[in-house]
């Protein structure tokens, strides 16, 4: 089959990290995957897929394509005028974050049908537009994160984040520095890791600090393995996947209940959920972990055998089901040419 992505950009985050396993899973089960993006647009991830560099998304400069699966609202237009069957990929709801948000929730009011990786993004779904969706289950690669053996690289308690660029506000990181700023005044021994993404400028925290770049799943690997705690302040996530990662990597995880982290995070088990926008309980949360070896490691091994059931493997079974599924019942409802 002939699938094509439309993509703005496969930037180094967790969404665009999805779709490039969704490209090479489908590749590898044998479809032609052509995933479509602009002149200059950047490829962080690895993809056995066939890249198109197009002047701009518009469905006259598409190749050819039986299937087309928009993962932006904004590549929705581009795909509907390219007249083929339409699947959703829903990553993160749009509504809820972008600058006009009542467009984004006029593409899911439209009869496509959606393919979503988390119970999150199906209530939200299903609450807002009335609409029911397919679920996928991303993964972790084992190779890449697991316990490297370097806990105590830095010699005192260390405190590990990927920091974003400054248009993603609701990832925390406004709380994340209220917070620090509080363990710190308990814990002036602190270290902190930050894992700062291709976009990410420096923080000029006076917090001591270390600004690390990871090109690669095996470079961020070691660095959440180095890590004492690894903290994860969203607001809301589709999914959120580093704090699976850096459970694989043998780190306690401080989380945000952002919605979707609810797919593997539970509380007191694997990881320390906190609520979205308060300082104070993510500092509190921080110092119990610093504070309580014992703690620590029971949630580091449970953590450890959370992720472990998490593969890209089962992703790529599951999203080649449903895009087989999906599509002979879309082509079986159009109407015959005439």
């Amino acid at each position: 089959m002939h699938i094509l992505f439309p993509l703005h950009s496969l930037e180094r985050g967790g969404g665009c990290r999805v779709v490039a396993e969704a490209a090479n899973g489908l590749t590898a089960y044998g479809h032609h995957v052509t995933v479509a993006l602009p002149d200059g647009a950047p490829v962080a991830w690895p993809l056995t897929a066939e890249i198109v560099r197009v002047p701009f998304l518009s469905a006259g400069y598409f190749p050819q394509a039986e299937v087309i699966i928009p993962t932006f609202y904004t590549t929705l237009p581009a795909a509907i005028e390219s007249h083929v069957p339409i699947i959703r990929f829903c990553l993160g709801f749009e509504p809820l974050w972008v600058p006009d948000p009542e467009v984004a929730l006029d593409g899911y009011r439209l009869s496509y049908p959606i393919i979503t990786i988390s119970r999150c993004l199906q209530n939200l779904l299903l609450a807002r537009v009335r609409r029911q969706s397919y679920l996928v289950h991303p993964g972790v690669d084992s190779a890449a994160f697991r316990p490297c053996g370097n806990k105590g690289l830095y010699g005192r308690p260390t405190v590990a984040f990927i920091l974003r660029g400054p248009i993603y506000t609701y990832k925390g990181i406004g709380i994340l520095w209220e917070s620090l700023a509080l363990v710190y005044k308990e814990r002036p021994d602190l270290k902190l890791l930050i894992i700062a993404n291709d976009e990410a400028a420096d923080p000029h925290t006076d917090i001591p600090h270390q600004i690390l770049r990871s090109p690669g799943d095996e470079d961020l690997g070691r660095i959440l393995s180095a890590a004492d705690v690894f903290v994860f302040p969203s607001m809301f996530e589709g999914f959120g996947l580093p704090p699976l990662e850096a459970m694989a990597c043998g780190t306690a995880v401080v989380c945000t209940d952002s919605g979707g982290s609810r797919e593997y995070a539970v509380h007191e088990r694997n990881c320390l959920l906190v609520p979205t926008g308060q300082a104070w309980p993510l500092a509190q949360a921080i110092l119990r972990l610093l504070g309580d070896q014992g703690l620590r490691e029971r949630l580091i091994e449970i953590g450890k055998a959370t992720a472990a059931g998490w593969t890209w493997f089962r992703f790529y079974q599951e999203i080649h089901r449903l895009i087989q599924a999906l599509t002979m019942d879309a082509y079986s409802h159009m109407p015959p040419c005439s």
